[in-house]
């Protein structure tokens, strides 16, 4: 199944997964996904305006440690 996603969908399955529904997240995993050009450019002002950027990327970060930490890993 293709499954295109609009701007707001496209940030929280990149950003903030867990924001989405069981069956959203399901969904997405289960599909091919696209985002339309228009979505790319209202990331891409977002990015220079706000920093939504750093953000997604420090929240990243921060749950991958968590991750790490829950299952022994080492974070080096």
């Amino acid at each position: 199944m293709r499954v295109l996603l609009d701007t707001h969908l496209l940030l929280w399955a990149l950003s903030s997964p867990e924001k989405l529904s069981k069956r959203a997240r399901q969904r997405i995993d289960s599909s091919e996904v696209f985002a339309s050009a228009a979505s790319i450019w209202e990331v891409s002002i977002k990015c220079r305006i706000d920093g939504y950027l750093e953000r997604i990327t420090r929240r990243r970060r921060a749950r991958q440690q968590h991750q790490n930490r829950q299952n022994g890993e080492s974070l080096h």
